[in-house]
């Protein structure tokens, strides 16, 4: 199995460089090839005219197999009436998996589940079961016999995100607080003027807001590395700044704006520190305007690398399997071996008693 052969990754907050990001992902992929190619070289060896092994998915495929399933997940947390909270912490676990684990050893179908699953767990959403997912399997090809290998799948994502569960800011919430903190800022005043907007129409504008921005934190989030590269705060901020921007036609104050949401992220930073922030703030903000302009990726754009995830797939699951076995053996043998010397001390005890006892 993949894990037993690799060093655990040392990933303290899950936030990545660009360069760091890159080179996390070629060692997963290497190390992934590694293996699979020791594999396909031991079954080849065991058996004549086997037929060629799995072909590896490259780097490109493999990020492209991984968003097609962000997509999916997405369309099953709607599904199933997940609430928000569920959809983003699922998300960010899909996201962090897929950094340090292969689409080639654990196929994201299966994976989309599990994390949903365990998302569920996390926020305390109960009424939604493993069951109650499987009730939408047929809809993303997935058979209701894979249930029990789902929920296997539960220990292998934990290991990889190093047992890190607590997903925050959540932004449905953090939202909502930005939105308050923002319209209590003097500043605000001019840029309000300037929406002309009426009191009545005011809580309805700012739900069909903040709802805009949190679709397009999702869509960011499931298209790009975002989420992989900049703090959570950052990104909601940038999305909120962005949909006001963009869909209440602010014109010269849109700037201003910006301006003033920057001015709030690097009041909460070191001196040292707002440089930094204030290059993220703007690549965020370049990140959700390229976003818009991509489209869903298809099935058939992805044919050929599903089959090749498949077959790579199904070779660790033969290892998995193998590593079980080897498992239960050893387990048995240690039972095994324990009650041997349990009536061996047994038998010594009696030896030792009728020695003591008088004659």
């Amino acid at each position: 199995m993949l894990e037993d052969d690799m060093e655990a990754e040392k990933v303290d907050n899950w936030l990545f460089t660009e360069e760091a990001l890159t080179r996390m992902r070629r060692a997963t992929h290497d190390r992934t090839l590694q293996v699979l190619h020791g594999a396909s070289g031991e079954c080849s060896e065991r058996r004549q005219g086997a037929r060629d092994p799995p072909k590896p998915l490259s780097p490109d495929e493999s990020s492209l197999l991984v968003q097609l399933h962000l997509q999916r997940l997405q369309e099953l947390c709607r599904k199933c009436g997940a609430p928000s909270d569920v959809l983003w912490t699922s998300i960010v676990f899909f996201q962090r998996f897929y950094v340090v684990r292969s689409p080639m050893e654990f196929f994201p179908q299966q994976m989309m589940f599990a994390c949903v699953h365990l998302a569920t767990k996390i926020e305390e959403v109960h009424e939604i079961t493993l069951d109650a997912l499987f009730e939408h399997a047929e809809a993303f090809g997935v058979d209701e016999s894979l249930k029990a290998k789902v929920a296997g799948l539960e220990m292998h994502l934990l290991e990889a995100l190093g047992f890190a569960l607590l997903v925050e800011p959540k932004p449905d919430i953090a939202l909502r607080m930005l939105a308050e903190e923002l319209q209590r800022l003097p500043a605000w005043g001019g840029v309000a003027r300037g929406l002309a907007l009426h009191p009545e129409s005011m809580e309805s504008t700012w739900q069909e807001v903040l709802s805009g921005a949190e679709q397009l934190l999702v869509h960011l989030s499931i298209r790009t590395d975002a989420i992989l590269q900049m703090p959570a705060s950052l990104l909601i901020t940038a999305a909120l700044g962005s949909v006001l921007a963009r869909h209440l036609s602010l014109g010269s104050d849109a700037g201003h704006l910006l301006n003033i949401l920057q001015s709030l992220l690097e009041s909460s930073v070191e001196d040292c520190q707002k440089a930094t922030i204030r290059s993220m703030f703007q690549g965020a903000l370049q990140d959700i305007e390229r976003v818009s302009s991509l489209g869903e990726i298809t099935d058939d754009s992805v044919k050929e690398t599903v089959r090749n995830a498949l077959r790579c797939h199904r070779a660790f699951e033969l290892l998995r399997a193998k590593a079980d076995e080897r498992h239960e053996a050893n387990r048995k043998e240690r039972k095994r071996r324990w009650g041997e010397m349990k009536d061996e001390n047994a038998g010594i005890c009696l030896h030792l008693l009728r020695r003591a006892l008088p004659s």
